[in-house]
């Protein structure tokens, strides 16, 4: 009898799959939704509700118990310690979605999503990052499960070598999600200060910084107010 379970058990390891890592299906899911480089928030927001309506028609009510944004910076630097960092600008948010009990295969749904999202919203970018615990320690606090850096001093020469690499992962039969974290397309304004008129202004290159900056951008990048 134990021979047979032996060799039983032998036979049907050759159908088994393999994964990077074990999956688990906690019913949770954790979308990262990236809008066009500057988009202002109050129109961030306007994307997200049509994603999440989006989201709402393929998933029916009975299995879905909870949907929550979380769009823009964190509210204080130091929250950066217990995030990913992913969320980078106001463009930026994340979608956490708890499934009901009795529902299909979490797996089945991120892939009905990836599916349906990236064609109602081409402009938009979405990758899933790990929203159960056990993916999460896994990870070792990554927001993925295979992460690639590239460092240098050379910005143009590694952006290159960063969309060859993903060019080739995004090959790979079973990579899905394949993308470069940082905003590269992102406009810039660069100016240039005149030290000796700032200088008979009483004014110091700090200041200057600041006053381009708060028209620019609000005081929000140098005075916060919660």
């Amino acid at each position: 009898m134990a021979a047979t379970v032996v060799v039983g058990a032998g036979a049907l390891s050759l159908f088994v799959g393999t994964d990077f890592f074990p999956g688990v299906d906690a019913g949770l899911i954790q979308l990262h939704v990236r809008a066009p480089a500057r988009t202002r928030i109050e129109r961030t927001e306007q994307i997200f509700q049509a994603i999440e309506d989006n989201i709402r028609e393929q998933i029916p009510a009975n299995e879905l118990r909870l949907m929550l944004d979380n769009i823009g910076l964190p509210q204080r630097t130091y929250n950066l310690a217990f995030t990913d960092g992913s969320t980078i600008g106001v463009n930026d948010g994340v979608i956490q979605i708890e499934l009901a009990e009795g529902h299909r295969p979490t797996a089945e749904i991120i892939r009905k999503l990836r599916s349906e999202l990236t064609t109602a919203f081409p402009y938009v970018q979405f990758y899933f990052q790990p929203a159960d615990l056990v993916t999460q320690v896994l990870n070792f606090g990554v927001p993925t499960q295979i992460d690639v850096q590239v460092q240098g001093r050379d910005r143009e020469n590694n952006k290159r070598i960063a969309a060859l690499l993903q060019q080739r992962i995004a090959a790979v039969p079973g990579i899905v999600d394949a993308h470069v974290q940082q905003e590269l397309d992102a406009p810039e304004l660069s100016y240039t200060i005149d030290r000796t008129r700032a200088q008979q202004l009483g004014l110091n290159m700090q200041e200057a910084a600041n006053d381009l900056n708060i028209s620019l951008r609000s005081s929000e990048q140098v005075s916060p107010n919660f």
